[in-house]
């Protein structure tokens, strides 16, 4: 399955698609997304496919749910947590040619994901990778694994290096992820760019 990016008269939607094994939207509708960075590595999303919006308007939208912390959809907090720069959320506002990595000059496109838990209130998603995008068309595929792999080794260096300023923000970004809350992942990646 994957999180699609959409322009949605240009302020930029992020639509669920695709189907895992028999798995079918309707079966992750009106659940909250929790993403697993690593297993047991688990933060909440306040994200959800709400099923009456959905018949009504015969797109897979996510939506913020009314009770949910303000850390934005998925993509803020998971590019945090993956120490990438801040996404914007329509295409058409970031850079134009080669893509680059900075605050605000790319646009988070697809998010493939694997589902690895469903209940009848949360569905658990982990990340195979993402591919961003810019307003030229320029592509990046960013692999999940191989980006955890990176955060991993920073984590590990900081806490040698605990003394210093980068670091100390290091080890609150891994105490943040650690403890599944997105709002501080998205505070601390903001302070750590």
């Amino acid at each position: 399955m994957r999180i699609a990016g959409r322009t949605s008269g240009g302020r930029g939607e992020w639509e669920l698609a695709g189907v895992q094994d028999d798995i079918t939207l309707s079966d992750v509708a009106d659940r909250e997304f929790v993403v697993e960075l690593l297993p047991g590595l688990r933060f909440r999303t306040g994200c959800w496919l709400p099923t009456d919006k959905w018949r009504q308007q015969g797109k897979p939208r996510m939506r913020l749910m009314p009770t949910a912390s303000n850390a934005g959809h998925i993509v803020y907090p998971l590019t945090a947590a993956l120490l990438l720069p801040k996404p914007k959320r329509e295409v058409r506002a970031t850079g134009d040619g080669r893509l680059t990595l900075a605050d605000d000059e790319y646009a988070v496109e697809i998010v493939k994901f694997d589902i690895v838990e469903l209940d009848a209130n949360h569905v658990v998603v982990t990340p195979t990778d993402l591919v961003l995008t810019n307003a030229g068309g320029d592509q990046v595929r960013v692999d999940h694994v191989k980006r955890m792999r990176l955060v991993l080794d920073l984590w590990t260096t900081a806490n040698e290096k605990s003394s210093d300023r980068i670091a100390q923000m290091l080890l609150v970004h891994r105490a943040a992820c650690r403890k599944g809350d997105a709002q501080r992942v998205l505070k601390t990646g903001s302070r750590l760019r």
